[in-house]
């Protein structure tokens, strides 16, 4: 029989699986009937848990009881985590000072003191136009919320503004500062941080009830802020309970809209280590114990699933690998609270997550962009470069390694870090973060960075800035004028139809079709001075086409052209040149993304020649 003539939902059967198509089934049947609950609920304004509820459900006893019991409880491990920051008291509470007085800055904001807090708006969007709409409405069911994309270069705006907000990171800095002092300053804001987003964000109710990974990273942030503010003499139990009950919410949320799709990502990552810490919390509660076992398997599956045997993500991506990273590490420490054991072979695979980021990182610090970067991360500090050098098991003194799943080549000195993307994908990754970047180079010079990937800035508020940083000719390679490697559907703008292909057999040497034009970019290395490039097209059509070659710089980059070599300056010292007898390139404005919301100016050199077979090189020498 053929699949065309299945009825539809056979057909999803066949595509998913009969273990993940049933996940699935199970997953919208109960989400369908919570719905219609939740729905009537939301509609009288009544839809959160008491504790009436709570300790009728799970048999407990009154709330005191239980706050109790539950104030002897919190993180053995903390005392071990992000020791340098923590131990840099004056910086530390520098921090702590702004986050107490309403200063932010929010995924490219730049610092604002807020009078109120914006949950719902985008005040970064507000900042830069006044007369934009930057509001998201507070009152509308979560799952009537339609995310709509901008289809110009001017933003629209953005969820991410109060998703980001509301994931609540500063709530580390606020309470590790107070436990350096018990200043109350500290304590207040967390209560009046709490206590206003409770009032503003009803339960299933606005924006930030809308994508369950912001929910469950919130979580996992409130409930480190139990942590530190579990003893504060400053807080009644009035407050606790409100709070505990919220935490309720946030749990019974999660285990009704787990982001379960076809292919799993960093989404579902966070559900499940958001409620992992929320079974933390609330352990002695029935059935929570069989569920926090639930939830440990479940991650385990996803780490084989989402993590490649080399200890890459299946993202593309090296900023979301990062949050990966990040979120596994705390899944091994939550596991340690827990009593929960933990596979030999996930410790080895976290340890090979670890060893790349190494890789990936200058010696001052610079992660290389490769793929999207949204800036995420779980706590304040994210992965830090301490943490790295803590975690990073595979200390080795080679100077190059291949990632051949990932589809990166990477060499690193004292004097260069080089890195060269292939063209490596299966099917069962999540295409959603790549770029078009096959072939693209990146390097930095003594930890300077030089030729650099741009990076992101945006997703949904504008299509066009989106397709723009992901484009072919933003980014380090060689390709056809105004001809994508792969075709950027404008409707959805996380997917990427790439075909599948395992990773070339050698590091330093990308060869691909995608353009249906077989194309070759070779690298050779005198590694003490010099890189050059070998580009080649092979079986040239006849019709005509224009290749073109872009090289973006770093912002602190300056190019001058002196007797036909480029002089690459930084701070009026001349790190790099470039040289090609065969390309004649010039100087052009371009843009690179930091970070995402973020857009700097910076400079890139752009060459166009017929496209022929002869090969091009392109020197770079280090001075």
């Amino acid at each position: 029989m053929k699949l065309a003539r299945l009825p539809q939902y056979l057909k999803k059967i066949y595509t998913l699986g009969p273990r993940n198509a049933a996940k699935v089934f199970t997953n919208r049947m109960y989400n369908s009937l919570f719905e219609q609950y939740a729905r009537y609920q939301a509609d009288s304004e009544k839809a959160s848990h008491d504790w009436a509820y709570v300790a009728y459900k799970h048999t407990m006893c009154s709330f005191n009881d239980f706050w109790n019991q539950q104030n002897k409880r919190s993180f053995m491990f903390s005392t071990d985590l992000y020791k340098k920051q923590l131990a840099d008291e004056e910086s530390l509470i520098q921090q702590a000072d702004a986050f107490a007085n309403n200063c932010f800055d929010i995924l490219g904001s730049r610092d604002q003191c807020l009078m109120t807090m914006p949950w719902h708006s985008d005040f970064r969007l507000r900042y830069q136009h006044p007369d934009a709409d930057y509001l998201f409405d507070k009152k509308i069911f979560y799952k009537d919320i339609r995310i709509t994309a901008g289809l110009t270069d001017r933003l629209v705006k953005d969820i991410k503004m109060p998703w980001e907000l509301s994931r609540s990171s500063y709530f580390f800095v606020l309470g590790a500062a107070y436990q350096k002092g018990s200043n109350p300053l500290y304590a207040r804001a967390f209560v009046e941080y709490i206590n206003d987003w409770l009032d503003e964000n009803p339960y299933l109710l606005g924006p930030n009830w809308v994508c369950p990974m912001d929910v469950g990273i919130r979580a996992f942030n409130w409930v480190w802020a139990f942590h530190f503010f579990r003893e504060a003499e400053h807080i009644d139990q009035v407050f606790w309970e409100r709070f505990t009950c919220s935490l309720y919410d946030h749990m019974i949320y999660l285990e009704n809209n787990w982001e379960i799709y076809e292919k799993t990502s960093n989404h579902y990552l966070a559900d499940l280590i958001g409620y992992y810490a929320l079974t933390w919390f609330f352990i002695d509660l029935k059935n929570v114990s069989k569920r926090a076992s639930w939830c440990h398997k479940q991650i385990l599956k996803e780490a084989e699933k989402q993590v490649f045997d080399e200890g890459t993500s299946v993202e593309g991506s090296t900023a979301y690998h990062q949050l990966v990273t990040e979120m596994l590490y705390h899944f091994l420490l939550l596991s340690q609270e827990h009593g929960h054991a933990v596979p030999v072979s996930f410790v080895d695979k976290l340890s090979k997550m670890f060893s790349f980021l190494d890789w990936c990182t200058t010696d001052t610090g610079y992660l290389v962009k490769i793929g999207d970067d949204d800036s995420g991360k779980m706590l304040q500090y994210g992965i830090t470069k301490e943490l790295i050098q803590e975690m990073n098991g595979a200390q080795t003194k080679e100077k190059e390694h291949y990632f051949k799943e990932f589809g990166l080549a990477i060499y690193k000195d004292a004097d260069w870090h080089f890195t060269l993307r292939h063209h490596a994908y299966q099917n069962r990754q999540p295409s959603g973060h790549f770029h078009n970047d096959v072939g693209s180079i990146t390097f930095a010079v003594k930890g300077i960075p030089v030729l650099v990937d741009p990076g992101s800035y945006v997703y949904t508020p504008s299509v066009v800035w989106r397709n723009r940083f992901r484009s072919v000719a933003m980014h380090n390679t060689f390709y056809i004028e105004d001809v994508e490697l792969v075709v950027f559907n404008e409707r959805c703008l996380f997917s990427l139809n790439l075909a599948e292909r395992s990773c070339d057999a050698l590091p330093w040497k990308v060869e691909h079709t995608l353009y249906s034009i077989p194309a070759s970019r070779t690298i050779s290395f005198d590694k003490s001075s010099r890189i050059t490039l070998e580009d080649a097209w092979h079986d040239v059509p006849g019709n005509r086409f224009t290749s073109c070659w872009n090289f973006t710089l770093a912002p602190e980059i300056k190019p001058i052209l002196i007797e036909n070599m480029w002089h690459f300056f930084y701070k009026d010292v001349c790190v790099v040149t470039m040289q090609s007898n065969d390309l004649t390139f010039a100087v052009e404005d371009s843009w690179y993304a930091p970070g995402y919301g973020q857009k700097v100016s910076c400079k890139r050199l752009i060459a166009k020649t017929d496209l022929t077979t002869q090969p091009v090189k392109i020197i770079f020498t280090r001075k």
